[in-house]
């Protein structure tokens, strides 16, 4: 493992030689994670929920649901969608519009946002080791979201796990996260974190890449079938599907993601 440390000396990013993974240590107490998440307002005045910023999230999260439901031959008037660390719940306002019959579920440490989404059916708000056993109640779920949330999440394979359990066997995971600064080089791989627009320490506790994310999959009974990290100066996106599912339909898979692919360069960007 490597290692740098801020010039306070108040955390250190680790390096996994094995998977890559980056991750800071210690991790913050849960003091911090109750002032940073609970305690603090992240809504009120914050003008990246309205306006343009926010349009553009949502057409990109149109575009994604929209492949999504494609790729999996999904009905999209009977859809289930569980947004974790949800905040504004974008994807849920995304899967109500495509039809009302659609159940959306979300769950957040805070109670800041459950009155501002009219979109969510069932906003349940705790840790997920809290609320677990609501979460499961709903479930098996179609879409499991993580938009820009994983990063700051201290136990993510956990969360994985449940994911696993609660998906539908052709359902999927959708994460989007930080990945590495634009110009990432392995061989000086701190050399320019702390100049990195998605550094925010100490809420980022993690930056997965793709052999991180493969092995954390492969722990949960998930499998990726589809990542990019090549849009938004650094972030990636990510579905994961169940192993078994995903197994049985290799063979139909390939010529999806090339035209998928394909389309990259014109797609929305996610800024939220």
């Amino acid at each position: 493992m490597q290692h740098v440390q801020d010039p306070q000396g108040s955390y250190t990013l680790v390096l996994c030689g094995a998977c890559e993974l980056l991750f800071l240590s210690p991790l913050p107490t849960p003091q911090v994670f109750e002032a940073m998440y609970v305690g603090s307002k992240q809504f009120e005045g914050c003008d990246e929920y309205s306006g343009s910023r926010a349009e553009t999230a949502l057409e990109y999260y149109q575009h994604c649901v929209k492949n999504m439901l494609r790729k999996q031959r999904l009905d999209s008037s009977s859809l289930r969608t569980l947004e974790i660390g949800a905040g504004y719940a974008w994807v849920s306002k995304v899967v109500k519009a495509l039809h009302q019959s659609n159940v959306t579920v979300a769950q957040d440490v805070s109670s800041e946002a459950v009155n501002l989404c009219p979109w969510v059916d069932h906003y349940v708000v705790g840790a997920i080791k809290e609320v677990s056993d609501s979460l499961a109640g709903q479930a098996p779920y179609h879409i499991i979201s993580l938009t820009h949330v994983i990063e700051h999440v201290p136990d993510p394979l956990t969360v994985l796990r449940h994911c696993g359990r609660w998906l539908d066997r052709n359902g999927l995971v959708f994460i989007t996260a930080p990945h590495r600064p634009p110009g990432w080089d392995k061989t000086k791989p701190f050399a320019a974190w702390q100049q990195w627009a998605l550094t925010h320490v100490p809420a980022h506790l993690q930056y997965f890449g793709k052999r991180s994310l493969d092995k954390a999959a492969a722990l949960s009974g998930l499998k990726i079938a589809f990542f990019i990290a090549s849009h938004e100066e650094g972030a990636f996106e990510v579905w994961m599907g169940r192993r078994e599912a995903l197994r049985r339909n290799a063979g139909a898979l390939s010529a999806f993601y090339e035209r998928v692919r394909s389309l990259l360069s014109s797609r929305p960007r996610a800024l939220l």
